[in-house]
């Protein structure tokens, strides 16, 4: 067939078809004389552009070929050229092919390759981040083939299992001595992708690791053709959720040893999780149920349950620990005692959960009951037997004042009383360690006021009136130095009595009690007759001031007097 008949051909083609002619008077310069409009699509170059601009200006991306058109035109190539093209104008890869027809005649023809150029650079992508991920992977990858041998490995598998490319490349891995390994990689090959997590012993190197293995198979046409492994050493992983394990359970037997269980609850007070003991204090099975607050308050003494209310503004306003104590009803109906420890969790000022502790504390319980129920009967003993001292200094001291009454001799009387003063003090603590809660300690202030009035009774008559003021400190004083406290304040009462105001018909005491840095101060001053010239407590034969020497002794205390103006002070502190 002619030229003309491929060139008419050409016109209607879905290729672009474009004629070049050599204008000899440019030399190497040829223009578009006529094209098909499958060109025009392509490049995007319009008609009116024929003939005034040269092929060079219109498809610039030509221009490292012109040379060899040039010699097209000429026929001194002996086959057309041919080569890929990309129009930047149009971002189109086309198929150039130039054929000579003449001396002054080459036919361009363009076919589009775009998609299947960008099929191709995809599928060159997608080979590159492929090898990029195979290679630099930290995971340990093998591809094998349909029949399970190994075809290729990256570095880190090589590394991970201490062997080398040489040797595990052509390995036959349905060989293996590894049963597990060996048919999860036969799984894969059927086309099921498979896990396995145990101890590996590498046949090519000896090396025993734990590793975490995925065998997936590869299909093409639907048909398994191989498939490949990722292999991570998980040695380091296993060993660390056996010691978290281990942990756990020294941690359950510690709370078990303990009887103590852990929970963690929501800001709303739900519940989201209990330690295995945290079930075994409310009597059910660990984890036979999921952690619930119908489960847990249908334990709880109704009486109690308001104890857990939570007011999270308060708590998101000032974050702290909660602790109190609440009973479970146990199915036969016994009590059993709870201390809770609530522990808020508060991040950026909002609550987020709670956590917290429970300890059994019956056994606790029942001891501080029993002890109580054992000092409750000690108090009642002890308040019995000082009942009944009471009671008995009481006859006693009702006995010498019926002797008094009989003795006609003044003296005698006065020492009689002076006597029945000292049981009074002593009858006296008793009564009123008797009246209080605490037999330990005696509120001496107290003593105080109504001794004080007992002795002047003892003492004052129509003849003598003496006015006396109290100024002493809430103190409480220990039974064992309240009752020589109390007989060494008889005896410097009496003694103002008898020596200070004797044959005066008016006068004053005057008693302070206080505490001063840990030491106990009592003083009792009087404005009688003073003490005489070279007076000292060792040189009298007063048996009065000889007791008050002794006592304040026993106390390892201090005793001192002195002449303050009017008043005579006796001074004593310990």
């Amino acid at each position: 067939m002619s030229k003309e008949f491929y060139y008419r051909a050409l016109q209607n083609s879905s290729i672009g078809f474009a004629v070049l002619k050599l204008n000899n008077e440019d030399g190497l310069r040829c223009y578009i004389s006529e094209s098909n409009e499958a060109f025009q699509t392509i490049t995007g170059i319009g008609t009116d552009n024929f003939g005034t601009k040269s092929l060079s200006e219109l498809l610039p991306c030509l221009q490292s070929g012109f040379s060899s058109v040039s010699h097209l035109f000429n026929n001194e190539l002996d086959s057309n050229i041919e080569t890929e093209i990309h129009l930047r104008s149009v971002n189109k890869w086309v198929n150039a092919e130039f054929v000579h027809i003449d001396d002054q005649t080459v036919l361009l023809l363009l076919t589009d390759i775009t998609a299947n150029v960008g099929h191709r650079i995809q599928s060159e992508q997608y080979q590159y981040q492929y090898k990029l991920i195979f290679e630099n992977a930290q995971l340990g990858i093998f591809r094998y083939d349909a029949e399970g041998v190994i075809t290729e490995t990256n570095d880190a598998f090589v590394g991970m299992i201490g062997s080398s490319r040489e040797k595990i490349v052509g390995l036959d891995t349905l060989q293996l001595p590894d049963k597990n390994i060996r048919e999860a990689i036969a799984k894969s090959l059927k086309g099921i992708p498979t896990r396995v997590v145990d101890d590996y012993k590498a046949v090519t190197s000896g090396k025993t690791i734990t590793v975490s293995c995925f065998f997936s198979p590869m299909f093409q046409s639907g048909k398994v053709i191989g498939g490949f492994g990722i292999i991570r050493d998980a040695t380091e992983r296993i060993q660390i959720q056996r010691e978290l394990e281990e942990n756990q359970r020294s941690l359950n037997n510690s709370q078990v040893l303990a009887k103590m269980g852990s929970w963690q609850a929501l800001s709303d007070n739900t519940q989201v999780n209990w330690s295995e003991n945290y079930y075994r204090l409310l009597d059910l099975e660990p984890f036979s149920v999921h952690p619930d607050n119908d489960v847990f308050f249908n334990k709880v003494h109704p009486d109690d349950r308001s104890k857990f209310k939570v007011d999270v503004s308060s708590i998101e306003a000032n974050p702290r620990t909660i602790q109190f104590e609440f009973r479970l009803i146990r199915e036969d109906g016994s009590i059993k005692w709870i201390s809770n420890t609530i522990d808020p969790v508060v991040e950026d000022g909002k609550l987020m959960s709670l956590k917290g502790i429970n300890i059994d504390i019956t056994e606790l319980k029942e001891a501080q009951l029993n002890l109580q129920q054992s000092l409750q009967e000690k108090d009642i003993l002890l308040s019995e037997v000082h009942h009944r001292v009471k009671n008995n200094l009481a006859i006693i001291s009702s006995l010498l004042t019926l002797q008094i009454d009989s003795i006609a001799d003044y003296k005698q009387r006065v020492l009689m009383t002076e006597s029945v003063n000292r049981v009074r003090s002593m009858s006296l603590i008793h009564e009123l360690l008797y009246r209080q809660e605490n037999f330990s300690a005696l509120k001496f202030d107290e003593f105080l006021e109504q001794f004080v009035d007992t002795v002047s009774d003892s003492f004052s008559d129509d003849s003598m009136r003496v006015t006396h003021v109290i100024d002493a400190e809430s103190l409480q004083i220990e039974i064992d130095r309240a009752i020589p406290l109390s007989l060494i304040t008889n005896e410097l009462l009496t003694n103002a009595y008898r020596h200070g105001f004797k044959g005066k018909s008016e006068g004053r005491l005057h008693i302070d009690l206080y505490q001063k840095e840990g030491r106990i101060h009592l003083s009792v001053s009087n404005d009688g007759y003073g003490l005489p010239d070279g007076f000292t407590v060792k040189n009298v034969s007063s048996l009065g001031l000889s007791l008050v020497s002794g006592l304040v002794e026993q106390l390892d205390g201090k005793l001192s007097y002195e002449t303050v103006g009017e008043m005579t002070v006796f001074r004593v502190e310990f």
